[in-house]
């Protein structure tokens, strides 16, 4: 069941935190951690969500961003090619193109 509007507030309350928490690299690690079960969604707009907010957090720690995508590749996960594309969005060349080989 859909509840209107819900998914693309994943994005929003991702973002503002991981905004709010620059400085606190271990409250940005509990959230990635809260997200975690969520990366392999396909609903769209909570992709778009989901993506957002990994993409401020790659802005912001781009070394736990890389850290958190390797970690669910590594174990299997199949996370949607938007979610990864716009999570990568501030990283540099080198490091976008190493996670986007695993999509």
């Amino acid at each position: 069941m859909r509840i209107n509007g819900l998914e693309e507030a994943w994005g929003v309350a991702i973002h503002f935190f991981s905004k709010r928490v620059l400085d606190e690299p271990n409250k940005t690690w509990r959230l990635l951690n809260l997200i975690e079960p969520y990366v392999e969604e396909k609903q769209v707009d909570a992709v778009k969500g989901i993506g957002w907010g990994l993409k401020t957090i790659g802005k912001h720690h781009p070394d736990l961003l890389i850290e958190f995508l390797e970690r669910q590749f590594k174990s299997g996960k199949k996370i949607s090619r938007l979610i990864v594309r716009k999570a990568i969005t501030y990283l540099d060349e080198e490091r976008r193109l190493g996670m986007e080989k695993h999509v």
